[in-house]
């Protein structure tokens, strides 16, 4: 190694074609974690410095909560319209094992 960092998303970007492990979007838990393990494995191979790394660690980790967020306001707003639209019924259906049972 002769002390150079290469940034292999941005790379990608300049041939035009991504990376095959590169993360560019965070849209999903999945994705932050992949940008988490991307920038252990680049600090732990010494591309990357490790103050820079913690930092966007830190980002990614908002990133997660984030994300994390959005999707139970998603699920609670499903739930509450499902509610909503039964009409008042209080049965709950809980799924196991792919069979639903009243309760």
């Amino acid at each position: 190694m002769n002390g150079t960092a290469i940034n292999i998303a941005s790379t990608a970007q300049v041939l035009g074609t991504p990376h095959p492990r590169s993360w560019q979007k965070l849209e999903t838990i999945g994705d932050c974690r992949r940008g988490l393990r991307w920038l252990f494995l680049q600090t732990k191979a010494g591309r990357l410095d490790a103050r820079k790394a913690a930092t966007l660690a830190v980002i990614l980790s908002y990133a997660m909560k984030a994300v994390e967020l959005e999707d139970l306001e998603q699920r609670i707003q499903a739930l509450e319209a499902d509610r909503d639209g039964e009409g008042g019924d209080s049965t709950i259906y809980i799924r196991v094992g792919g069979a639903a049972d009243a309760v």
